[in-house]
This record gives structure tokens, C-alpha cells and sequence, in this order.
């Protein structure tokens, strides 16, 4: 096993191990010696792993005192799965989704656009604030063309999944999305809702998704704390690359 294939492992088995509960939040970690020791590494391989983990946010360095598990992370990946789902893959629990509105109004031009349905069409607005633990994770607004999901304004979504009801009630599945990903800063209402300050930066995140045809089904806008949220992607080399550069003659 070379090196690096050594501290991507110890990592993953760490990161497992911080989900499954072994090492609770604020609990701090084995010493770099200890876990050379229990993994059968050097300690600059454990070191390394570490580093990875303090990187994407699952510990933090306290000089002098150790390593502590932070505050459990959502990994928002490529894959495109309900808010809940993805939470509970990283192994958080008592999820909980709070309605903070829920409203139908006419289409104005810039939702119209994106729904690609007609300015005054009848939208479904939900606002719900997602929970895990009793701590905020995403403050979300989801807006649903109501001509195609009839009577989904009428669903609880305190209790149910907005993509298992479009899937199951309405046989429309979301299949892919665009997706913006920005850092913004908490405005009065937002901080509150999320538990940060005002002004403090957040993830800000708004997405379209499509059915196998093609036609939207939602337009979500969504707020997640930075300290509480990472993004992976998996990206693929294009076929062919053009490496020539043009120069300009000065």
C-alpha cells in the first residue's frame, strides 16, 4: 500500500468512526503516536490523515491540547437525493424539517423563466428550516409549478419528503439539476433562523431541478452555514483538451 492510499484510508475509517459515534463532537482523538500505532503507520502517515480531516472539517487542532471532533458536516455532493437523505448518509440524526411558509402566488417573470411555465402561473412556495440534532442546517425556499403537482400545496412537508410525494404521488422524478454554489452574508432573518450573526458568511445555493424529460420540477434557494457544510464533486478529464494559448503582440 503506498503512502498516500495509507492516509486516505485511515481517513475514511476515521471519518466512519466520528459517524458512528465512536468519537463524539468536542471528544478529541487519539495522538498522532496512538493512531500510528492502532493503524500500524508512521506517524507522519497518521499526521497526513489528520491533515485530511482537519481540511474538510470533521476536527480541529488546539494547540497544546489535541484534536477535537467538530460539529458533525453536510457533504452536498454531485449526486442529486433529498435534503434528508443526504443528511442521514452522513450519518446525522433526528432530522427534523421546519415550515416556516408555505404559499401559492402567481408566477412572476424571473420565476416563470426558470419554471419555464407562464408569467401568473400558479407557484407553490414552501420555506422550511432543516434540521438535525436540533441544529440548523439549511434554511431552504422551494418553488413547484403547481399545474404540474396539483394539490401538493396541500401536503405536509413537515412530516414528508418533497422529491418521495413528487416521485410517489406523482410519478415525476428529478433526475438532474444546475446547481450555483456563492458565499454570501447573513442578513437580519437569515442569522436568525440559522443561529449565526448578522453579516456572518454563508453558503448560498440556489438549483433547478429536471425531470427525464427535461422540464423543470423545482427551483430551490437554499442557505447553509459554512462551519456546518462541504461540497464534493467528482470531476471527469474532457477527451480532448486544446493546450495551445494564443499570444498578442504588444
Amino acid at each position: 500500500m503506498t503512502t498516500k492510499a495509507a492516509y486516505l484510508d485511515i481517513k475514511e475509517q476515521l471519518i466512519k468512526q466520528i459517524n458512528d459515534g465512536k468519537y463524539l463532537e468536542n471528544e478529541s482523538l487519539p495522538s498522532e503516536r496512538v493512531l500510528s500505532i492502532e493503524f500500524k503507520v508512521s506517524r507522519m502517515t497518521a499526521r497526513r490523515a489528520i491533515d485530511e480531516l482537519e481540511k474538510e472539517g470533521f476536527v480541529e487542532r488546539i494547540e497544546r491540547k489535541g484534536t477535537f471532533v467538530k460539529s458533525k458536516k453536510l457533504v452536498r455532493s454531485g449526486v442529486l437525493s433529498g435534503f434528508g437523505e443526504a443528511l442521514r448518509e452522513q450519518g446525522l440524526t433526528d432530522i427534523t424539517s421546519i415550515v416556516l411558509s408555505n404559499k401559492t402566488r402567481p408566477a412572476d417573470t424571473d420565476i416563470a423563466v426558470k419554471l419555464q411555465i407562464d408569467i401568473d402561473s400558479p407557484v407553490f412556495i414552501l420555506t422550511r428550516l432543516r434540521c438535525a440534532s436540533g441544529s440548523p442546517y439549511a434554511l431552504e425556499t422551494s418553488y413547484i409549478p403547481l399545474e404540474r403537482f396539483p394539490g401538493i400545496n396541500k401536503i405536509d412537508f413537515g412530516k414528508n419528503s418533497l422529491f418521495n410525494t413528487m416521485e410517489e404521488d406523482y410519478k415525476i422524478k428529478a433526475t438532474t439539476a444546475n446547481r450555483h454554489i456563492a458565499v454570501i452574508f447573513c442578513d437580519e432573518k437569515i442569522a436568525k433562523h440559522m443561529q449565526l450573526k448578522k453579516h456572518d458568511p454563508i453558503f448560498f445555493l440556489h438549483s433547478i431541478a429536471y425531470d427525464s424529460k427535461g422540464a423543470p420540477m423545482e427551483y430551490l434557494v437554499s442557505y447553509n452555514p459554512i462551519d456546518k457544510t462541504s461540497f464534493f464533486y467528482k470531476l471527469e478529464l474532457k477527451d480532448t483538451i486544446d493546450y495551445t494559448f494564443k499570444t498578442t503582440d504588444l
